[in-house]
């Protein structure tokens, strides 16, 4: 069943965190994927290290829970507008944004 991609889709549909206990190749998946961020942001820890590079799939993950920004790959927490979208729609995840953008931003 962990390999049936419509019984996944279904799962990660009702509850995305369920993307944890799929096969390898259902989290590399980007329609699982994205189905499973849609119910749930933080579902993007179990999405494949290669999907987890992908800008849609990281801004997608940061709109839905804006604490998945202290998951994704530092590169992303010096995108302006990937940080400043996380950290209005919850302050508390300013604590992930790159230090050195932070003080780049400060002197502007």
């Amino acid at each position: 069943m962990k390999e049936d991609k419509e019984i996944v889709l279904a799962a990660v549909r009702q509850n995305g965190l369920a993307l944890e206990f799929t096969k390898f190749k259902l989290s590399d998946d980007v329609n699982v994927v994205r189905n499973a961020l849609m119910s749930n942001g933080l579902a993007f820890e179990f999405a494949s290290a290669k999907l987890q590079k992908d800008k849609d799939l990281v801004a997608m993950a940061v709109k839905s829970d804006p604490m998945v920004l202290g998951h994704v790959d530092e590169q992303f927490t010096r995108d302006a507008n990937l940080c400043r979208n996380a950290v209005k729609a919850q302050g508390l995840s300013l604590q992930f944004i790159n230090e050195q953008f932070k003080n780049q931003n400060k002197n502007k």
